[in-house]
Parts: structure tokens; C-alpha cells; sequence
């Protein structure tokens, strides 16, 4: 009797691992084809905020840690000293259209990938009206299911330059909606940042998106010298650069993300995407089916080093790091911040200062920038 009852378990549980399993194919797949055989896709994007945010200055959410008079004090320093900033970077660049900019990348790129397909329609309004927001976003679908359109893609852009160390990030949110069935079919977030230009061991890897928000046990205290000055340097070039490979990268995530299409480009977006939230071991896989894709590029190799050192398989960043400085890479500048990775590695946790420093060296050497945070000669 127990056997057969044994029996039966496994039956069931072999059942209900066939019907996830298909469930879970279907959803893989069911984005693609929902938007490959849509005769009409209605598409909203929500600018929040609508422009380009500044939030660089320490000085309110230090202060947050004391009083309130303390707090408003905060704000308003913290205001004007974001928004010099923002008069400084304006001056050199010119206007900050950013967002409106990243919002007509997005609305290009999907009519490009759905010709005639794609219509503009306004975000979610007021839902006041309604008994709660689920009665309000079911009455929307329905109209526009009435007005002859498949699928509704939801979409909300957020850029700007967060952080002590003045980073400019880039964050892709939102759900896409099979309006016939009334399913969500995907509902995510991608976030990049010009962190990935280095991509160090040493990097915060935060988004600050919330600089405002109280941190008791690290306040911010100062501001990185390089924080403002590495967008106006040079009449804005990195600015003006990182603007468009930043709304590519997020965007090239995102038809990973929802398996529409796979890309180098989109895997490695999608593992900066998960360091952000702290998902390292997500992470390595993403940035390894980039570099399968695209043999030489080393920044999703430098890339996998840190993700590998930060899943805590140090000896896999270690072995990959010293395969690629013996690799014959076109551009050796590229390679410089695998030397620096390397050095932070041996001085941290193989506790060998002469290989670090020898590192670090060559590092310098390719034309890195000395670090405030680690430079193991002096040690």
C-alpha cells in the first residue's frame, strides 16, 4: 500500500512539473508572439520625473539624521547645490531634454521593430472616479480593446545623474498587457548606469534614485572631485556620449528582458541591470551569454570578473582576469580596468601585495586614473 501510494506521489508531482514547465515555456514565448501578431499595439510612456534629475549634493540626506529644522535646512542647501550643477552642465551642454529624448528613442526603436503596428496613447490618468485603481486600468484596457488594439505596452523612463560619485543612470519600467486576455505578460525594470564604463571593484553599484531617502549608517558626507567635472570636461563628450549608449543599452535590455530578441548588448544591460539589485549570481550568467555572443568584448568580461568576485568564486575572476591579459585584445586600453580588478583581488583576499601592486601598475601604465579608494602601493 505505502509503495503504490509512493507511486502515485510521484506521478502527480512528475504531473505538476509538466504543467510548469509548459506554463513556464509559454510565458517565455507568449511576449513575442503576442507582438508579432498584433495588428495594432497601443504603447504609453510616463516620464517620472518628466526632466533630467540632478541629486549629487550629500548635504540633505546627511542631515536627515538629525532634527527636522535640520532636514528642511538640508533640502533647500542641498536644492541649490543641484541645481548650480544643473546650470553648469546646461551651459556646456546646452538643454537637458534628456528624457524627452530617451522617450523618442524608445517610441523609434519599438516602430522600427513593429512597423505600423505601433500608436502613442497617453499613460494611466486619474483613477478618482473609479472604486480602486484595478477597476480603472480594466476600464482602460477595455476601451482600448474597443478601438481595435491587441496589446498595451506600459512603459515609465527615469534618467539623470545620482550619487556622490555623479553617476548617470538610466532606469526602463513598466508592463506589457495581452488585451484580449487581460494578462500581463511582463511587468519589470532595467537600470543602467555609466558605472559600467569602468565597471571596478570599488564602484558603490546603488542607483540613489531615492536621494532623499535616510541612511543612519552611512551617511553621505562628500562628493567625489570628479563627480560634475567628468560631464563638463571637454564640452560635455562624455555626456553626450554615455546619452546615447546608455538609452541603447536599457533599451537592447529590455527585448532581452521579454525574450523578443537576444543581443550582446541586451544581456549585458540585463546583467548590469541585476547588480543593481543585488542578484551577482544572475548576474554572471547574463554577462557570460554576452561574451558568448560577442567573443571581444572585454567590458562584459571585465564585467563577469567583478560578478564572479562578487558570487564569491574568487579563483573563476581570477582565472578568467589572467586569461584575458594574456589574450591579444585590439584596443589595450580596454583591458586596463581587468588590471585593476585583479590588483583589488590579490591585495583583498589573496593577501598578495607584490602581485597587486604589479597589477595596479600596469593598470596606470594603460592610462588608468589613480584611485582615492585603493592603490596597494602605497601600502
Amino acid at each position: 500500500m505505502r509503495l503504490n501510494y509512493r507511486v502515485d506521489v510521484a506521478i502527480f508531482l512528475i504531473f505538476i512539473y509538466v504543467i510548469l514547465l509548459k506554463s513556464f515555456s509559454y510565458a517565455e514565448t507568449r511576449v513575442k508572439d503576442c507582438l508579432e501578431n498584433a495588428e495594432k499595439i497601443a504603447v504609453s510612456i510616463d516620464l517620472y520625473p518628466e526632466e533630467f534629475v540632478i541629486a549629487v549634493s550629500p548635504v540633505r540626506q546627511t542631515l536627515q539624521i538629525i532634527h527636522s529644522t535640520a532636514r528642511l535646512a538640508g533640502a533647500l542647501i542641498s536644492e541649490v547645490q543641484n541645481e548650480n550643477f544643473r546650470k553648469k552642465l546646461q551651459s556646456t551642454v546646452g538643454e537637458l531634454n534628456v528624457t524627452h529624448k530617451f522617450r523618442e528613442f524608445c517610441l523609434d526603436s519599438l516602430a522600427r521593430r513593429y512597423p505600423n503596428k505601433i500608436e502613442e496613447v497617453p499613460p494611466l490618468g486619474s483613477t478618482a472616479k473609479y472604486p480602486n485603481e484595478r477597476e480603472a486600468r480594466l476600464d482602460r484596457y477595455k476601451k482600448f480593446r474597443n478601438k481595435g488594439y491587441n496589446v498595451l505596452i506600459d512603459l515609465r523612463l527615469t534618467s539623470g545623474i545620482y550619487g556622490p560619485e555623479g553617476e548617470m543612470f538610466f532606469r526602463l519600467a513598466g508592463t506589457i498587457i495581452d488585451l484580449e486576455a487581460e494578462k500581463t505578460l511582463w511587468r519589470g525594470e532595467l537600470i543602467v548606469s555609466s558605472e559600467c564604463e569602468e565597471m571596478k571593484l570599488i564602484s558603490a553599484f546603488k542607483t540613489y534614485f531615492n536621494p532623499f531617502k535616510s541612511n543612519y549608517f552611512s551617511p553621505r558626507l562628500t562628493i567625489s572631485d570628479t563627480a560634475l567635472s567628468r560631464w563638463t570636461d571637454q564640452e560635455g563628450a562624455n555626456f553626450f556620449k554615455f546619452k546615447e549608449s546608455g538609452m541603447n543599452l536599457v533599451t537592447e535590455a529590455f527585448y532581452t528582458n521579454v525574450d523578443v530578441s537576444e543581443s550582446c548588448l541586451g544581456w549585458y544591460g540585463m546583467g548590469l541591470s541585476l547588480i543593481y539589485k543585488g542578484r551577482w549570481k544572475k548576474a554572471v550568467e547574463c554577462f557570460k551569454r554576452a561574451v558568448e555572443l560577442e567573443p571581444k568584448f572585454i567590458d562584459a568580461y571585465n564585467a563577469l570578473i567583478v560578478s564572479l568576485y562578487k558570487a564569491k568564486r574568487v579563483d573563476e575572476a581570477i582565472e578568467l582576469g589572467e586569461k584575458l591579459i594574456e589574450a591579444d585584445f585590439p584596443e589595450e586600453n580596454k583591458i586596463r580596468n581587468v588590471y585593476f580588478n585583479l590588483s583589488y583581488i590579490y591585495a583583498k583576499k589573496k593577501k598578495d601585495l607584490n602581485k597587486a601592486k604589479e597589477y595596479y601598475q600596469k593598470y596606470i601604465q594603460l592610462g588608468g586614473v589613480p584611485s582615492k579608494k585603493f592603490d596597494p602601493t602605497r601600502e
